[in-house]
């Protein structure tokens, strides 16, 4: 976690306690987080529990969910391939006959 970013670097200097199961146990928290968080989320989360001095994990997870719902963080697109359309795939489902979904345009039928 420490080589993902020097926000995240700092926090741990700061948070993690000195020594003991509790060290043990708040290592294995936050990077149970960090997995499964977006790195955006994650860092912008650390970084406001670093700024207001916050060591419980309970609290981070808690500006993690806030971040999400107040949708402050910026992912960036997808990388897409553009030789997408080239693939054997690709090109196999073009050809395919198209669905007939007019079935499901019938009203219920007393079913």
């Amino acid at each position: 976690m420490r080589s993902s970013c020097e926000t995240v670097d700092r926090y741990l200097n700061f948070a993690l306690p000195k020594s003991g199961k509790p060290r043990h146990r708040f290592v294995r928290a936050l990077f149970g987080l960090y997995r499964k968080t977006a790195s955006v989320v994650f860092v912008q989360a650390v970084a406001r529990a670093l700024k207001y001095r916050v060591t419980d994990i309970k609290v981070i997870e808690n500006i993690v969910f806030i971040i999400l719902k107040d949708g402050s963080f910026d992912m960036a697109p997808p990388e897409i391939d553009p030789d997408f359309q080239n693939r054997e795939a690709y090109i196999e489902g073009c050809f395919t006959d198209e669905t007939d979904l007019s079935i499901y345009d019938r009203e219920n039928d007393g079913e």
